[in-house]
């Protein structure tokens, strides 16, 4: 009896250990990047169309996120949609700095389209890491190495502070931005910069524009 007892005990133990053992390794390959400031900026622009559409002609803004540490952490079991990556930040702080409206020309003549609600003074945003499926990059369900690449989502938040024009046919207002993208993921891990660039993709095929985003570490006062 004590025999069957102990054979139990180390079949048990050759289960329960191992699985402590891989936590640890989990938690030394857990990294955080140094801070970065990631600037977001848009512009596009949209030609006059005289079939009754109510478009932006141009339109530019910028936001700021500050103090952002990039994460991955392999022993956190809430991340397994994220690839075990976080952005840790803060909503980011937004102005438009241009937003002109093009005329309007159904069946009546061509007129001038006007603000119902202008744009706003500042305005906020999000940037996360976008949903993925592990089995989509190959990985194992806990990978022990950073991605080679992480999808990161933009999107504005402007909410009741969302642009509104109209003229005498209707109204119409601008959506909520969004932008998503792959970036290296070990290179922010190690602080370093990184930039990307991606077209922007309007409401009409006319409308042509780019994104621009630069995540730039930042650079502390050396110590005295």
């Amino acid at each position: 009896m004590n025999r069957l007892r102990f054979v139990l005990w180390i079949a048990f133990a050759s289960l329960v250990f191992p699985a402590r053992n891989q936590s640890d390794e989990q938690k030394s390959k857990a990294q955080n990047s140094p801070p970065y400031s990631v600037l977001v900026n848009l512009r596009f622009s949209s030609p006059f169309v005289p079939d009754g559409r109510m478009s932006l002609a141009e339109f530019a803004a910028s936001v700021t996120f500050k103090n952002v540490v990039f994460q991955y952490d392999p022993g956190d079991n809430l991340l397994s949609d994220s690839l075990y990556c976080y952005v840790d930040a803060e909503e980011g702080t937004g102005t438009v700095s241009e937003c002109r409206l093009n005329d309007v020309e159904p069946e009546s003549p061509r007129h001038k389209a006007h603000f119902i609600k202008p744009p706003p003074q500042k305005f906020t945003a999000l940037l996360r890491v976008q949903s993925q499926d592990l089995e989509a990059y190959s990985l194992p369900l806990i990978p022990l190495e950073a991605p080679a690449k992480v999808a990161l989502c933009f999107r504005t938040l402007f909410g009741r502070d969302r642009i509104v024009w109209g003229a005498s046919e209707g109204s119409a207002e601008l959506e909520e931005l969004e932008a998503c993208f792959d970036v290296p993921w070990p290179k922010l891990l190690k602080g370093e910069p990184v930039s990307v660039a991606l077209d922007y993709k309007g409401t009409y095929p006319e409308d042509t524009g780019k994104w621009w985003i630069e995540f730039l570490p930042v650079r502390r006062p050396p110590s005295r």
